[in-house]
Parts: C-alpha cells; structure tokens; sequence
C-alpha cells in the first residue's frame, strides 16, 4: 500500500503540537498573584487586630510598599510568557514557510537548469545535423 506523502502543512501542525506537548507547564501566576495580595491584606488585619490602640500605619505601609512591585513582577512574568509563546509560534511558522520556500525555489532552479540543458543540447543537435546533411551534399 502507497503511503500518501507528507504536506508542508502536516509537518507544520506536528511540530505545532511537539511544542505544546513540551512546553512547560507552570503554575498560574495569577494564583499566585491572588495569594500575596490576600497576605499583605490578612496580615494587615492581623496587625490592626492584635494592636488597636497603637498606630499601623507604618507597618500596614511596608506590607503594602512590599505587594506592589510583587504584583506589578508577576504581571510582567505573565506578559513575558505570552510574549515568548507568540515568538515560539511566529518562529515554527516562518521557518516552516522558508523551508518550502527553499524547497521550491530549488525544484524551480532544477527545472530551469533542466530546461535550458535540453535547449542547448537540442541546439547541438540541430547543428550537427546541419553539418552532417552539408557533408553529404559535398560528397555527392
């Protein structure tokens, strides 16, 4: 039985999902995101809890001073993973579409080389036959 040939696209999508399957699977930073916020928020309250008579607001600021530049972190974490994942996806498409550029820009050139040794080859034919048929004229 004949197996059918492999498309340009086929090898596409199978090297598509070859990359998925090993892409790495990390937890959701926004969990994460969510955690660090609801311990600067709960240690907060601890803090007002445990001392109401005494002013915290020096704490509560070093706590809140701490989860900004976290959170705004793991919103750049997040924006570099996607990022990298659309350079990962552009990068398989272009080098997909250049290989069969290449391929077909050399089964052009391989026509065209064809092409022009038949025309230079029946050239040399027509002239040899020119030749031969003068030479028999000149021996008759």
């Amino acid at each position: 039985m004949k197996e059918k040939p492999v498309t340009e696209t086929q090898k596409f999508k199978a090297m598509y999902a070859k990359m998925e399957a090993t892409k790495p699977k990390t937890p959701n930073p926004f969990i994460a995101m969510v955690a660090v916020l609801l311990i600067g928020v709960v240690g907060v309250a601890v803090i007002s809890a445990i001392r109401p008579d005494v002013d915290v607001l020096v704490i509560s600021a070093v706590i809140f001073g701490f989860l900004t530049p976290t959170t705004a972190s793991l919103l750049s974490y997040l924006k570099a993973q996607e990022a990298q994942a659309q350079a990962q996806e552009t990068h398989l498409a272009v080098n997909s579409r250049l290989d069969e550029f290449i391929k077909n820009a050399s089964l052009a050139a391989n026509a065209a080389g064809r092409k022009e040794g038949r025309e230079a080859s029946e050239a040399r034919t027509d002239e040899l036959t020119r030749q031969a048929s003068a030479n028999t004229g000149l021996n008759e």
